[in-house]
């Protein structure tokens, strides 16, 4: 399945299968960076135990957390305690997060190059239907804590992006062909 998460405006998501909406999420601050989603997703304040961007859902939490050491290390986001989330950046092919549970890649998250008056827009791809609430998690979470645009951004402004990513495991982590398998 291959659904879209658009970024309306700096306070809403749109999410859209075959250019018709979904669902509508309205984001609330509760200070400069906590962020909120009402039925979502609720911020945790500060640093606990290593887990950075923590927010915590109706069953579990999602958090960033670093791997390895220094800059040999690698950012990785959690969900409860079953699924991961790797952000593998391909330069011009792409910048991509792939979804795991246990060693099985579950879903993948493409970001859009392109943005537009500071508008981020996502394409999810799953497998499995009962996986697009915890992806369409993961998608806002990886706007919020890396592309959250808090200063309002720029109206009538264009940008291409371009991200590579040179940790081995974490490049391994990027399947090109699961894609085709979930259209």
């Amino acid at each position: 399945m291959r659904l879209r998460l658009e970024q309306r405006d700096r306070k809403s998501y749109s999410l859209l299968h075959e250019d018709v909406e979904l669902e509508l999420y309205a984001i609330e601050r509760s200070g400069f960076f906590n962020i909120e989603i009402p039925g979502l997703m609720k911020a945790t304040p500060g640093i606990l135990g290593g887990k950075q961007n923590r927010y915590k859902l109706e069953n579990g939490e999602i958090y960033n957390r670093k791997e390895g050491f220094f800059i040999f290390g690698y950012m990785m986001s959690h969900l409860s305690t079953n699924f991961e989330g790797y952000e593998v950046g391909k330069g011009r092919k792409g910048h991509f997060f792939c979804i795991y549970e246990g060693e099985q890649q579950v879903a993948l998250i493409e970001k859009d190059r392109k943005v537009i008056n500071s508008k981020d827009t996502y394409t999810l791809f799953v497998q499995e239907p009962e996986l697009i609430d915890i992806v369409k998690i993961f998608a806002i979470h990886w706007d919020c804590t890396s592309y959250g645009n808090r200063t309002g951004g720029n109206l009538y402004s264009k940008e291409v992006s371009f991200a590579c990513t040179i940790n081995k495991f974490v490049n391994s982590k990027y399947d090109p062909t699961f894609k085709s398998r979930c259209i």
